[in-house]
């Protein structure tokens, strides 16, 4: 497990890699304060994972996303959930 941080988008990444790459279990902190946390293959989200969007206060995200993921793109089975719409999709 490894963690690295790039300044220059402020992304936060820890994780296990390979060739350079996220592989694996993992979880990233993005700078818009959105976080993923799952598996990745070649640094792309896939397999299963939860997204976290949006913050509408400090306590809680506006929309979580649980579900399966194939090279960065939502994909076969999963639940939405948007805490301001009051809606899963």
């Amino acid at each position: 497990m490894r963690t690295v941080v790039r300044p220059a988008d402020r992304e936060i990444q820890k994780g296990t890699w390979k060739d350079g790459k996220l592989n694996g279990l993992a979880t990233v902190s993005y700078s818009n304060g959105d976080l993923y946390e799952g598996f990745f293959q070649d640094g792309q989200r896939f397999g299963h994972g939860c997204y976290q969007s949006g913050r509408h206060n400090r306590a809680s995200c506006t929309s979580i996303y649980v579900g399966e993921w194939n090279y960065n793109m939502k994909d076969g089975y999963g639940v939405q959930d948007d805490i301001l719409k009051g809606k899963a999709a």
